[in-house]
């Protein structure tokens, strides 16, 4: 009997300290969508042709920025290369961003309750992971072309480049991009079809932004934002205003998710 009360002891001490070594991560399933949803966005053909393209237009040009100082002498300047060159970013970039941020959601309908939901993963977690995962996506192609863009500047033309500042600008704009992503993941948790999505986030941001050019001067306005990239780019910037625009930016960002969550936590899938 004192054997067995010392081999039951054993046992028990034995599944005690597995059950101690057994650590549960919550956070696991937000982790799988974030990374299945990243890869799947770099991926997919609008990501990639958004890139694509991204990159011929810097290379032509490059192009013809070189043929203009061979033919004509003059002096071009990899400053003004890449101003012109991130506001053609930002302008080019939105349709684009609103399809990859619009159908997010809305394209799973049909397979998100029963092949996703069911899986023991939480709908916050769910729609976290989809909108941090095509954030990463769009900053991620947005910051390769403009680092390939500032290396060919710096090769090839005059060096009136600040590295620094040439960061600053494409922070600054790279978080008005975000707030467009943060929309779009709404709208796609909200509504049910993609193109309704688009439609609708397409009014936001011209809507958004001809509202938000009526508004008091001490909120960020994007004018301002498009006329300083030229001297941030060369080093002239005031991290204090980058800084409004930031948070500006951070503010949208968590009100837009906050209603987007909430909503597609309550609602019927």
């Amino acid at each position: 009997m004192a054997y067995e009360s010392t081999s039951k002891g054993k046992i028990l001490s034995l599944r005690d300290s597995r059950a101690a070594e057994v650590v549960i991560n919550r956070w696991l399933p937000y982790w799988a969508v974030l990374q299945a949803d990243f890869n799947q966005t770099v991926r997919s053909w609008v990501w990639r042709t958004w890139v694509a393209v991204c990159i011929l237009a810097t290379v032509g040009w490059l192009v013809y920025r070189l043929g203009a100082y061979k033919e004509a002498g003059l002096v071009q300047g990899a400053s003004d290369y890449l101003t012109q060159l991130v506001r053609w970013m930002i302008v080019g970039s939105i349709s684009l961003v609103v399809i990859l941020a619009a159908g997010s959601i809305s394209s799973e309908r049909g397979t998100l309750a029963d092949s996703i939901l069911s899986r023991g993963i939480s709908r916050r977690q769910y729609y976290l992971g989809k909108l941090h995962a095509r954030i990463g996506a769009v900053l991620a192609g947005f910051f390769l072309v403009g680092i390939i863009a500032m290396a060919l500047g710096q090769f090839f033309l005059r060096e009136d480049l600040d590295i620094k500042g040439c960061f600053v600008a494409m922070a600054e704009a790279g978080a008005l991009l975000v707030s467009l992503v943060s929309f779009g993941v709404m709208a796609s948790a909200i509504l049910n079809n993609t193109l309704v999505g688009i439609m609708v986030l397409w009014l936001i941001v011209y809507g958004g932004g001809a509202l938000l050019s009526m508004l008091p001067a001490i909120l960020p306005q994007l004018g301002e934002v498009w006329n300083r990239l030229p001297n941030a780019i060369k080093g002239y910037y005031n991290l204090e205003t980058l800084g409004k625009v930031s948070v500006f930016c951070l503010v949208i960002c968590v009100l837009t998710s906050l209603i987007g969550m909430i909503y597609f936590s309550r609602r019927d899938v």
